[in-house]
């Protein structure tokens, strides 16, 4: 597992050319929205990891052939670390035990 606790680990990832892999994987923060299909995404791909060896998912990096472009301008305020806890926990059963979401500052 990646350390990302930063901005600047952020940005590492793309300075570095970390490759998306099976246990990686970027989605520009768009991806994390409201309606239901950005939802059932949401828990597509959390559950996708969770079924497998598990990894990690990084939202807020652009990436263009499985290599990181840019680090993008962040989710909307209201998408918080609650908020997506409570979307996975009521649309994925059994509950994914482990599941760690941790937000980073942008600014």
């Amino acid at each position: 597992m990646l350390k990302l606790e930063n901005n600047s680990d952020l940005q590492r990832l793309v300075k570095e050319q970390i490759q998306e892999s099976v246990a990686l994987d970027y989605k520009a923060s768009p991806a994390l929205g409201k309606s239901d299909n950005q939802r059932n995404e949401l828990c597509k791909d959390v559950t996708a990891f969770a079924n497998s060896a598990g990894g990690q998912i990084v939202y807020g990096i652009v990436e263009e052939g499985g290599l990181p472009t840019k680090v993008d301008d962040g989710a909307d305020a209201t998408i918080t670390k609650e908020w997506i806890e409570q979307v996975i926990d009521s649309r994925v059963q059994p509950r994914i035990e482990g599941l760690v979401i941790t937000p980073i500052q942008l600014a």
